[in-house]
């Protein structure tokens, strides 16, 4: 489909040609325009946040209760919670707080997710984000943490390791092949990542200062495609394809450098 356009002819309906590289070449040009250079901006925002926040924060959290130290239980549960219940009522609870609470209590329209500047909105919505995306993560860490042998961990304290060097010098090491799967996971869903933003404004226009990424850009495009393309109108069908495909020549190989460098500069358990 990315190769192929389509008509519409009376009496017929939609009919296909071969298009060339015209669909590359329209993707090129929208990439690259002004509208959405921001985009890029905000997509690459939340990837450093997740990779360079969540990752570390979700590592700890996950030692925090594989170690059983005060309170494990109750961490546990509240970051389990967003993959328990509905991610629909999840989203109403978190509006309601930041939003309709908000605006009660000091009378500004749009609280947190739109009346107090692009910053505080984007930090509300990466928020949300990191906190829906944590029970998955300290689920995977956790195993991996508990899948250590015991002998390991009791030859790491006869040693005289601390918590601090344990982890460091026998956790890491052994969970690195998890981290490097998050990571690779999150390099492929880069430019898919819509960060929630539709689940909290739908089609509703943006909050001034904020662009969106990609992948929420995306799935407005898609919610009104159709297979002929009118001029400044949604993407068509064979256009999106066309962008599935270079996203695909991007991330591809850039997972398989990133994989290769981590492999063999990584931490070795041994």
């Amino acid at each position: 489909m990315a190769f192929s356009k389509y008509d519409f002819i009376d009496g017929v309906g939609n009919v296909s040609s071969f298009a060339g590289f015209d669909n590359f070449s329209f993707v090129l040009n929208k990439l690259f325009s002004s509208s959405l250079i921001g985009m890029f901006r905000d997509t690459f925002i939340m990837y450093a946040v997740l990779l360079f926040v969540a990752m570390p924060i979700g590592m700890f959290f996950s030692f925090y209760i594989y170690k059983k130290f005060m309170f494990s239980e109750f961490f546990r549960v509240i970051l389990f919670l967003p993959q328990v219940l509905s991610a629909v009522a999840m989203t109403t609870i978190y509006k309601t707080l930041t939003n309709d609470l908000v605006m009660m209590y000091t009378g500004i329209d749009g609280g947190l997710l739109g009346g107090y500047g692009s910053v505080v909105t984007m930090i509300t919505i990466i928020f949300y984000t990191l906190w829906m995306g944590f029970g998955a993560n300290i689920l995977l860490y956790y195993g991996a943490m508990s899948g250590i042998n015991d002998s390991i961990i009791e030859a790491c304290h006869l040693d005289g390791c601390n918590v601090i060097k344990e982890f460091f010098y026998v956790i890491l090491p052994s969970i690195y092949p998890t981290i490097t799967t998050f990571i690779l996971i999150d390099i492929a869903g880069i430019f898919t990542n819509q960060m929630n933003l539709h689940t909290f404004y739908g089609q509703k226009p943006l909050p001034e200062g904020i662009n969106g990424t990609i992948g929420y850009y995306l799935v407005k495009q898609t919610q009104h495609s159709d297979f002929v393309y009118l001029e400044n109108g949604p993407w068509s069908y064979s256009q999106l394809s066309a962008l599935g495909v270079l996203i695909t020549v991007v991330t591809v190989p850039v997972s398989l450098i990133v994989r290769t460098l981590m492999e063999k500069f990584g931490p070795s358990e041994d």
